[in-house]
């Protein structure tokens, strides 16, 4: 029977630790099989938080009932950062940098409105409440960003290259 020309068959074992070690050779790196779809979800979250009269007031009002000091400052720099930085991690733009800047924001979200909300009877209850937290993901997924960096297919990968820093691992 014919396959479709993109599904690839192989006569090897995927497991092998030396396939597995070349992977740099063959173009793969932590960078490009990043999680990009979750990288789009901060540019149309922190759009719609910006662009949408009804959920900027959301914001706002989460940031009242936090005792967050400026809240319609606070909840305009939290949506203009969830939009701007994710535009740029969807695109591979300063990633380091933008993944910190969301980072820094998921770390405040968690600390000062997501861990009151857990309601656990002991400690392995809480942590585990804790680790389901949708920003927590978000934390480690950004902190991994913020070190593998954009990969090769991004826009500072096209940077570097055109630069000529072959060397230079984005």
């Amino acid at each position: 029977m014919h396959q479709p020309p993109a599904v690839r068959v192989t006569t090897h074992d995927a497991r092998d630790p030396e396939r597995l070690n070349d992977a740099p050779r063959r173009g793969m790196d932590a960078g490009d099989c990043g999680p990009r779809p979750d990288r789009h979800l901060f540019c149309i979250s922190g759009g719609t938080k910006l662009f949408v009269q009804a959920h900027f007031g959301v914001l706002e009002q989460t940031m009242v009932q936090s005792h967050i000091p400026f809240p319609l400052a606070s909840a305009l720099f939290v949506s203009m950062v969830e939009f701007a930085c994710g535009a740029r991690l969807a695109l591979g733009l300063l990633t380091p940098l933008c993944a910190a800047m969301l980072a820094g924001d998921m770390i405040v979200a968690i600390a000062s409105n997501r861990i009151h909300s857990i309601q656990a009877g002991g400690v392995l209850a809480w942590l585990d409440d804790f680790l389901y937290l949708p920003e927590v993901l978000y934390t480690l997924i950004l902190v991994w960003l913020i070190f593998s960096g954009p990969g090769r297919y991004s826009v500072d990968g096209l940077i570097a290259w055109r630069a000529g820093l072959s060397g230079v691992e984005c």
